[in-house]
This record gives C-alpha cells, structure tokens and sequence, in this order.
C-alpha cells in the first residue's frame, strides 16, 4: 500500500500551498494578490518553487482591508517582486491561471489553513472563467499535528505554537505573511510529520469501558 510518506511518481502531486490576500472574504469580493507552489521531490530534500505576485486593479484595492494589506506588505513589495521576476500584470492574469493550472492539475494541496488557500484560489480561477482542477481532498497542517500531539498539543491553537510544539520554527531568514515564507515553512513541517509518523512518535490511546 502507498502512503504519503513512500508515495510513487505515478500518485497525485503533493503542493505545499500558501496565499496572500486583499482580505479573507472572497466572497465580499476580496482577492488573492500572492500565490506560491511547492512541489517536493519523493524525499522532501528539494522542491520546484512556484510563485505569482498579482498586480491589484484600482478597485480590488478600494474593497480591499488595509489590515491584510499591511501584514503582508503589499506595497511595500511591489518594486522587489517585478525585479524578482513573480509579478502579473493585470492583462496578464489568464496566461498566469493557465500556468497555475498546469501547476494544479490533479495535486493535492497541504497547508496551514489550507482550506483559506484553496477557496481563495478557487475563485480566483472561476473569475477567470476556468475551472479548478486540483483534488478536492486538502491536508490541513494544524490538525494533522494536533492529531499525532494529541492532549499535548498546545491550546487555544495557534500556527506558530502548534508549529513551536513539533520543534519547527519559522525560518529567520524569511518573512512571515509572505507567500513564499510561510510556503516553505509548511513545507518544513510537513517533513517533520512524516518523519515523526516514520518514527513512530503517535499518541498513546486509552480504550476505556463504559
């Protein structure tokens, strides 16, 4: 049997996902204006690096929450990400969605919150007048790490604890609310999880009788 752990070429390709937004309702019409894609490789020692840093419309900024946009320094970061060679142009966003979707197809995306991620994307390629193509079936960092700590996991639950509680930390190195960062330190704990799930680290379980 295939696990996550000793997965083949042939199954579903994992992405390690994380996004920047305008807000966190796309529903009220907020937006994703930062993606990054991590593909590792079957050992977890490299991983193809996928990143989008989308230029706002005028009123995307207007209906935006100026909160978000100053955790993740949209602004500030403009300048850099055009050198760096992630920026989309807004005439540029359909060919952008067509490589995402390349990037997407049939994978399945973990992340910390990923749900947020994954909607966020969704409507982003609906707006696009495409379809998503990814596995519908998400790995959701906090719980599976809550899951193996069990009652020793730290609560209430908070990314950077939860994280803290398996020994990963985000990198120094790298900058928290970026999509890039805060994809690579998924990445990071993911491999410790599997390594622990190797390991046998699980939780002890009581059977009790009624």
């Amino acid at each position: 049997m295939t696990t996550i752990a000793t997965r083949t070429p042939e199954d579903p390709k994992l992405l390690l996902i994380d996004t920047e937004t305008s807000g966190i309702f796309p529903e009220k019409d907020h937006v994703m204006c930062e993606l990054c894609l991590l593909e590792p490789n079957q050992k977890f020692t490299e991983a193809k690096v996928g990143r989008w840093f989308f230029e706002l419309t005028d009123e995307e900024i207007f209906r935006g929450d100026q909160k978000a946009f100053q955790i993740n320094q949209y602004f500030a970061r403009i300048d850099a990400e055009q050198e760096l060679g992630a920026w989309v142009s807004i005439k540029d966003r359909v060919r952008a969605a067509q490589e995402i979707l390349e990037w997407t197809d049939g994978s399945i995306f973990c992340g910390d919150n990923v749900a947020f991620d994954a909607g966020f994307l969704r409507h982003w390629i609906w707006s696009r007048q495409l379809e998503p193509n990814w596995n519908y079936h998400l790995l959701e960092l906090e719980s599976m790490t809550i899951g193996l700590l069990g009652g020793d996991a730290p609560y209430p639950w908070k990314s950077k604890d939860v994280a803290n509680a398996i020994g990963v930390k985000f990198p120094e190195q790298l900058d928290r609310h970026t999509a890039f960062g805060d994809a690579y330190w998924n990445l990071m704990r993911f491999r410790k999880l599997m390594r622990m799930y190797e390991e046998g680290q699980h939780p002890k379980l009581h059977m009790v009788k009624d």
